[in-house]
């Protein structure tokens, strides 16, 4: 096996690091950028794998986000994100090594909890074998095509504004509490790609606007399928999209786990795997 290095990541490593992730996720190396502005203050936002001074693999787990009981009962928490290794440097096992050792900055710092939200359900798998994550609940997507026509009350959201609308939604339910900070990072995706913060009629959606297609990343007050349904035919409608699909939250597919000794209740409407 080759000598790969395993450090943290410094804003030295900036340009580089941008490079490893256009080339995995296919983002705009100025986007890239951004998130080193938002985040790289951080002790231990990142971590990386190096060989003969050339990085070739990158993780990132920012922090302030924090498990939040019924209750009020905060946990401090941080968010696995990003984890990219180049193609000619995989299957030696350096996303597992870089993952570890963030955790282990983590439990240092006295984090309770690290959060992730895998983009794909077979990473659930790898996140589960090679780290050691446990789903802590589960979710279902929803694909609609337009169908008919919808109308409900539609305003774009400024992040803070989402932000208090959302911990109000949520008051006296298990989640996961999100910085001001990520959701500016969510903003500048939203920037790049299409998409935003808004209020529709009764509800707030985290949304991407990728051409003919919408994507609900979340929606509050948690709504039943049916709702959703009609919320985002007003979605479609409003921005002349074709199709939608909504991620949704609550009871189905959850697999009870006890982190740090705590029951996480059944209806814990955010992230999942949880580790703790």
């Amino acid at each position: 096996m080759s000598n790969y290095i395993i450090r943290p990541l410094t804003i030295d490593d900036a340009l580089e690091a941008s490079e490893i992730w256009t080339q995995v996720f296919g983002d705009d190396e100025r986007l890239v950028f951004e998130f080193y502005r938002l985040f790289s203050h951080q002790y231990g936002f990142g971590m990386c794998a190096e060989l003969d001074g050339k990085l070739v693999a990158t993780a990132y787990c920012p922090e302030d986000m924090y498990y939040v009981e019924p209750d009020g009962t905060e946990h401090a928490g941080a968010y696995l994100y990003a984890v990219a290794t180049l193609p000619a440097h995989r299957k030696h096992g350096l996303a597992k090594k870089m993952c570890h050792a963030l955790l282990d900055i983590a439990w240092e710092q006295g984090k309770e909890f690290v959060f992730t939200k895998p983009s794909e359900e077979s990473l659930y798998d790898w996140y589960e074998e090679k780290v050691g994550m446990i789903p802590a609940m589960g979710g279902r997507t929803l694909h609609f095509t337009a169908k008919k026509e919808g109308y409900m009350p539609f305003m774009q959201l400024l992040p803070d504004a989402y932000l208090e609308l959302r911990t109000k939604y949520l008051e006296g339910l298990p989640h996961v509490r999100q910085s001001i900070w990520w959701l500016k990072w969510e903003q500048n995706l939203h920037d790049f790609y299409g998409g935003g913060f808004y209020a529709v009629g009764d509800y707030i959606v985290d949304m991407y606007h990728d051409g003919s297609t919408l994507q609900i990343n979340e929606m509050l007050p948690h709504p039943t399928p049916e709702t959703a349904e009609e919320v985002c035919y007003a979605l479609m409608t409003i921005a002349g999209a074709e199709k939608c699909s909504c991620t949704i939250y609550g009871d189905e597919k959850y697999v009870s786990v006890a982190a740090n000794q705590c029951d996480i209740p059944k209806n814990n409407p955010w992230f999942g795997p949880c580790f703790g």
